[in-house]
């Protein structure tokens, strides 16, 4: 009497990029985890993942199946812009949900969970297999401008000539080092960090003062 066997299957499949076109080096990952849990037997791996399990003693052959074997996997997709934080290594509840909601529109029927440098967990729900985008590609370092203490005395306060702009301009650069600063004819600044091209304003309001002539008495 020959004796038969069962095949053992591995208690982890093997995430592949398609699950019916298997390559190379994922079939071989397929055999070392089934030759792992039948040991001295030969094992070959078809393009879909299926295991052919043969007893070099017997002749005796088992196939697993492919969809026992591998799983389907994916990549997640990045956001293509960045979330604007406070603290880069400690985002607030409210910086996480907005970096999750990013990630989700990218990445429909994923779970995911965003820690507290903004790195995201991507899991696959029907698979359990999981991915992680790095903070660093999804959150920016945010920045408060800070408005220089004087005003600039100008002739009309919604029509500044260039050189009241150029004096607006260096005050804010001056309060906002490494920032680009541009303004606007009613005095509004932009400052821009080059670096993560994130952009406030600060209200012209806030910049400039009409300036007066003095009336001398008659």
């Amino acid at each position: 009497v020959t004796q038969d066997f069962e095949p053992v299957k591995p208690t982890e499949k093997v995430p592949v990029k398609d699950k019916v076109h298997l390559a190379p080096e994922e079939k071989k990952q397929v055999a070392d985890k089934v030759k792992d849990k039948n040991p001295g037997k030969e094992v070959t791996v078809g393009d879909d993942g299926t295991a052919t399990v043969t007893d070099p003693t017997t002749g005796i052959s088992h196939t697993i199946p492919g969809t026992d074997l591998v799983t389907q996997d994916f990549e997640p997709v990045k956001p293509t812009e960045k979330v604007p934080v406070k603290d880069k290594s400690h985002l607030t509840p409210e910086e996480k949900k907005q970096v999750a909601d990013k990630v989700k529109a990218k990445n429909p029927g994923k779970e995911v969970t965003v820690g507290a440098d903004g790195t995201a967990t991507l899991k696959d729900p029907n698979t359990g297999i999981t991915h992680t985008i790095p903070g660093t590609e999804l959150v920016n370092q945010d920045f408060t401008p800070v408005t220089p203490t004087e005003k600039i005395p100008v002739k009309k306060a919604g029509e500044l000539t260039q050189a009241e702009q150029d004096k607006v301009k260096e005050k804010v650069q001056a309060k906002n080092p490494g920032k680009e600063v541009t303004v606007g004819a009613d005095g509004t600044a932009t400052v821009t960090d080059p670096t993560t091209g994130i952009s406030h304003t600060i209200p012209g309001t806030e910049l400039v003062n009409q300036d007066f002539e003095p009336r001398s008495e008659e």
